[in-house]
């Protein structure tokens, strides 16, 4: 039996949470490899994570931990990321990029930003994501961009999702950078990952490796099936009961209610009705070279299936065979609505054709599809009331829920780590 600390999942939030605990805890993880979605699978010579996982590093501290663990097998990138759409490839961020652009849509998202509700002083901040971009953006940008692109991604209203949570990822640019990004010389380093670092050797998970020495009490294969949170009792699926004087999760935030013994009927109530999205992550090992000059590439037209397309050889030359290319390419979908795989990787394979990516020649000799059921939190007005219900409850029981689908927040792997730490900090106290 275990005893002291119990950290359910083993992925980047529960490996910091027990770095930094050091000692008296135990980790139990489901699958038979740590690292949860921080995972690279090698194949034929390419090496695929599921999706992109990059590290942005703004806190000091994460980013003298993770250059510490990596000794050395870390190198930082100057973001070099496009829209396509129109026909053409256009900068990232396209709200401040408009050069390249038709000229009538170009014309009309300079006109629109600078005629847009939120330029006017004392006017109201609007409480859905819809009018939030109408505001900020002008009727031009969110036309061209801003509605169509994050109505793919969220396959949810826009107009019934709640701003928290998004807006501090979506970057306002100012009105000389919008005049900037109407001429050739464009607006750069805008928004949180202008910057971002990523391991020369061994994918992502190089990153779980670089934690595993500090994380020796770690139990694989060992799923919790049922919690009792008034004797402190946690028992998996292998018959294993583990007892626990702190508990810390990092399950998503509607499967830990689940397992949870005699929880109030409000709470389960309010944590079924939480709502997300799921992505399938396709990887594509193309027998070209630098198929893409670009980082990743965001697409917000309908005819194309996907709303992202990366380029993991840009990321690092190890991501794929000398003369190769790999790619992860993004399709956002509601939970159970599924498409058989060999439909979409020929869905995804036309669409990059079209855009000019691939080519109706090139060899694809890998194609993986990866479905990732928790990919996006939607933040509508039920996550405004029931979230703080719920966690304030699992506070209540001395229940700690971290990382991005226990917490149930939109965040990267930088805050997983703080919040690692920081559940570390309150056992510790």
């Amino acid at each position: 039996m275990a005893d002291g600390t119990v950290i359910i999942g083993a992925g980047l939030a529960g490996l910091s949470a027990a770095y930094h605990l050091k000692k008296g805890f135990e980790v139990f993880e489901a699958d038979t490899t740590p690292g949860g979605l921080l995972q690279t699978k090698e194949v034929g010579g390419y090496k695929f994570d599921r999706t992109g996982h990059l590290l942005h590093l703004k806190d000091a501290y994460v980013r003298g931990l993770v250059q510490g663990l990596l000794k050395g097998n870390l190198k930082e990138h100057a973001r070099n990321s496009a829209i396509y759409s129109k026909g053409v490839f256009s900068g990232y961020p396209f709200q401040a990029n408009t050069y390249g652009l038709p000229g009538d849509a170009a014309r009309e998202c300079v006109e629109g930003f600078m005629s847009a509700p939120g330029r006017s002083a004392g006017a109201a901040e609007p409480e859905n994501f819809r009018d939030w971009i109408l505001h900020h953006m002008g009727e031009g940008i969110a036309r061209h961009f801003m509605l169509p692109y994050n109505a793919k991604l969220w396959r949810y209203p826009l107009e019934d999702m709640s701003v928290e949570g998004i807006a501090p990822y979506v970057p306002i640019p100012a009105v000389d950078d919008i005049k900037r990004g109407a001429t050739k010389e464009g607006a750069e380093g805008l928004g949180y990952n202008a910057k971002f670092f990523y391991p020369e050797r061994g994918g992502i998970y190089s990153l779980v490796e670089a934690f595993l020495p500090f994380v020796r009490q770690l139990s694989l294969g060992q799923r919790a099936v049922e919690i009792d949170a008034e004797r402190r009792t946690v028992s998996f699926d292998t018959g294993y009961t583990a007892w626990y004087d702190d508990l810390i999760s990092t399950m998503p935030l509607p499967e830990l209610i689940k397992i949870i013994k005699d929880v109030p009927k409000d709470i389960r109530d309010a944590a079924e009705r939480l709502r997300y999205v799921s992505v399938y992550d396709i990887s594509l090992g193309v027998a070209r070279e630098k198929v893409s000059p670009y980082h990743w590439v965001y697409f917000p037209e309908d005819c194309f299936p996907f709303y992202r397309a990366g380029f993991l050889d840009n990321f690092s030359p190890d991501a794929a065979p000398s003369g190769c290319s790999a790619l992860y390419v993004e399709v956002s979908h509601i939970p159970g609505d599924d498409t058989p795989p060999g439909a979409l990787v020929e869905s995804v394979l036309a669409g990059l054709v079209k855009s000019g990516i691939l080519t109706e020649d090139d060899e694809v000799p890998v194609r993986d599809v990866y479905d990732i059921k928790y990919g996006y939190v939607v933040f509508d007005a039920h996550f405004k009331a029931a979230h703080p219900a719920i966690t304030g409850w699992l506070s209540s029981k001395g229940i700690r829920s971290i990382g991005r689908y226990g917490a149930w927040e939109y965040s990267g792997m930088e805050e997983a780590i703080l919040e690692g730490r920081a559940a570390a900090e309150a056992v510790r106290r």
